[in-house]
């Protein structure tokens, strides 16, 4: 029986934003998709994904430093993020160069990296302080309730032009979570003040966030490859049915990750639970994924609409990657609070060899796109059985963090 306590505690308000989360973000996919038709979905995913992949690229491991640091006072966090920040968008102006695409739609790209890396602070920062209730789950929430928000406005208006929807989404997602970011990094400063001494925690943070840079980016490339390698290589109707399957794989996720999400942000140096913790993400995650994968042509035509119809397939292979990736998402913090950065790179090498071998063979064979989803689940079914070899190894002279109870 799970710990009731613990439960009340974190996971199960986790695991209740999750589900927003999943709902809402099925909901914004079907609007999206109905609104723009194939093409314009895939344009709207294409330019989206460029922004995301960037901007979760360019923070590297600061989120993970700030949820590791085991100091009661968080560090200065302002220059690490701007710095991050302008990295994102010196790549954007790279892409701009190369691409040329028209101005609106470097603007939402823009808008895009700053929504993702402000919509990255306040969670990892709530993280920190061990709080997986209120003002995590609100951190994760809100800026998708404002791109519902967002996607209400244009079906009213009318509006069919992708580039508008972008940035309007994006827009008041980035407003959302700068906001919220600026809140919780006057709170962190006042607590940094707060502290007698700190003259090195900024040098600290700086370190930490290069160290686990590597590693980091070394997860995000395989996480997001396959959708960019998509969006960069086929024709914008192929990039909305990849993209369909792609937002049912994060509704398994949503719901798979509330068990990581809590293991993390308590910190135990315990590792006996972790065979019960893989079981809650596999049976979350399967709970979404097993009716979604299984019914998948019948309801993508009835929500998304016939012209979509092609997506089914793309949904059912992505659905159970995502229950594998709940599994390598719980994973990856595991090995990171108990190997270290090292490990959890040489664990994520053989996944991301994995996934990018596979997709090339897939492109080079031209198989079906539904085909090119098995790419990303044996990358993570790979990079899982590296992660558990890993953890199975006794390290001597690391220390597992000090616990953090869930306030």
């Amino acid at each position: 029986m799970p710990n009731l306590r613990g439960l009340a505690g974190g996971r199960l308000p986790t695991l209740a934003a999750n589900g927003t989360l999943l709902v809402s973000g099925m909901l914004s996919s079907v609007c999206v998709s109905r609104a723009l038709a194939p093409a314009g979905r895939g344009e709207y995913v294409t330019w989206q994904a460029w922004g995301a992949g960037v901007a979760i690229l360019a923070i590297g491991g600061l989120p993970q430093a700030l949820v590791l640091n085991r100091r009661r006072r968080p560090p200065p966090i302002g220059p690490a993020l701007t710095s991050t920040l302008v990295a994102a968008l010196v790549v954007v102006v790279v892409l701009t160069v190369l691409l040329r695409p028209p101005p609106l739609l470097v603007l939402a790209t823009v808008l895009v990296v700053v929504a993702n890396q402000a919509g990255a602070i306040g969670p990892a920062l709530a993280q920190w302080a061990g709080r997986m209730g209120t003002r995590f789950n609100l951190a994760r929430l809100a800026p998708q309730l404002a791109a519902l928000v967002a996607i209400a406005a244009l079906l009213v208006a009318g509006d069919r032009v992708a580039a508008h929807w972008l940035v309007a989404v994006a827009g008041c997602q980035a407003a959302v979570a700068v906001a919220w970011a600026a809140v919780a990094l006057r709170r962190a400063s006042a607590a940094h003040r707060a502290g007698k001494s700190g003259r090195h925690d900024g040098t600290r943070l700086r370190t930490q966030t290069w160290d686990l840079f590597p590693a980091n980016f070394a997860t995000q490339v395989q996480y997001r490859f396959d959708l960019i390698a998509v969006a960069a290589l086929f024709p914008h109707t192929t990039v909305a049915f990849y993209a369909v399957g792609v937002a049912a794989q994060a509704a398994v996720l949503a719901m798979g990750q509330a068990s990581g999400m809590y293991r993390f942000a308590n910190r135990s140096g315990a590792s006996q639970g972790l065979r019960h913790e893989l079981r809650h993400a596999v049976t979350f995650a399967g709970l979404a994924a097993v009716p979604l994968a299984a019914s998948s042509v019948l309801w993508v035509p009835a929500a998304y609409g016939s012209a979509f119809a092609p997506a089914g397939l793309v949904v059912t292979v992505l659905c159970v990657a995502g229950v594998a990736q709940s599994v390598d998402y719980l994973l990856v913090h595991e090995v990171l609070r108990r190997r270290g950065a090292g490990a959890l790179l040489r664990g994520r090498i053989p996944g991301l060899v994995t996934v990018v071998a596979g997709f090339l063979l897939a492109r080079w064979l031209a198989l079906p796109v539904a085909v090119l989803g098995l790419a990303p689940l044996a990358g993570y079914a790979v990079a899982s059985v590296a992660f558990l070899r890993a953890l199975g190894h006794r390290v001597p002279g690391v220390r597992a963090p000090e616990p953090v109870g869930v306030e």
